[in-house]
């Protein structure tokens, strides 16, 4: 039987979550206690036993300058003792249908590994986002601009600078103030960097993980600042020894280290595909 979430299912689900994902009992509370719906949650159960479950967020797609409703799967897994019965596959068309049935012309995910594109190519996704990679040194970086200032990052301003920079995709998830609002309150929990700043009249932010001595950084957003500029700035205030940057697709600077084309993200269309030019799509702040 599949259904949504229940407050009575959350016991179960959190087993699963930690059982398939491996994140922490303190991780998945935070998850739960501060980013989970029962509505966007669809679960398989036999005889009262949570045998799957998938996540289905609401996004918005930007396209030629409209919007358009779409959900994001995510958290997509079956119980270990229920493996190869197509339960996954059977969530995964029943969110679709619903995702349709309430409006939505799509459905984007992130597959955790390479071997999951195969997976969910044949279930009706093809892979649409891409990402460039960027590695950088400590040593090579230029001197921070001397009028850099650091800002609070706060929902709103994020949100109109994600807007703003990928004002001409030709497809673009946007996340909404809510959805930023976790990420800002996550990276405080979690002590990942989150920057906002300024300098020469631009302004961006950065999103960053630790890995070690590298800094991660997972979303960079910038406004009339230069991505190696940039850089200099988080080095002012971070000092890692290596630097890996996730870029959007076509924005690596033409020196240095760079891996373009990096497979990220895959969609599903459910309605017919508007049509709309522009730049590479965007998605940002994907989890699998």
């Amino acid at each position: 039987m599949i259904r949504f979430s229940r407050k009575e299912d959350e016991t179960q689900i959190k087993r699963l979550w930690i059982q398939a994902f491996g994140d922490s009992p303190q991780a998945t509370d935070f998850y739960f206690d501060n980013r989970y719906e029962e509505e966007n949650l669809l679960i398989d159960t036999e005889d009262g036993q949570l045998r799957g479950m998938l996540s289905m967020l609401p996004i918005q797609l930007l396209m030629g300058g409209q919007s358009y409703n779409a959900r994001y799967f995510f958290a997509i897994a079956t119980d270990a003792a229920n493996k190869r019965q197509g339960i996954s596959s059977r969530l995964i068309q029943s969110a679709k249908t619903l995702t349709k049935q309430q409006g939505g012309i799509a459905a984007v995910l992130v597959p955790a590994n390479a071997d999951l594109f195969h997976f969910y190519g044949k279930r009706g996704f093809e892979t649409a986002f891409y990402y460039d990679l960027l590695k950088a040194q400590a040593k090579g970086l230029p001197s921070c601009p001397a009028d850099t200032q650091f800002i609070p990052a706060d929902a709103a301003s994020m949100l109109r600078l994600r807007d703003k920079s990928q004002a001409d995709s030709r497809l673009y998830v946007r996340w909404d103030e809510k959805a930023l609002r976790f990420i800002i309150k996550a990276s405080r929990a979690w002590e990942s960097p989150l920057l906002f700043f300024g300098s020469g009249g631009g302004e961006g932010y950065a999103y960053c993980e630790w890995d070690e001595d590298t800094l991660m950084v997972k979303e960079l957003v910038l406004q009339g600042i230069e991505v190696t500029t940039a850089l200099a700035i988080l080095h002012s205030r971070l000092q890692a020894k290596h630097y890996v940057l996730r870029l959007p697709q076509n924005a690596a600077p033409s020196s240095g280290d760079v891996l373009p084309a990096c497979p990220y993200g895959m969609i599903s269309w459910l309605a017919d595909k508007p049509p709309a030019g522009g730049t590479a799509p965007y998605l940002g702040f994907g989890k699998d």
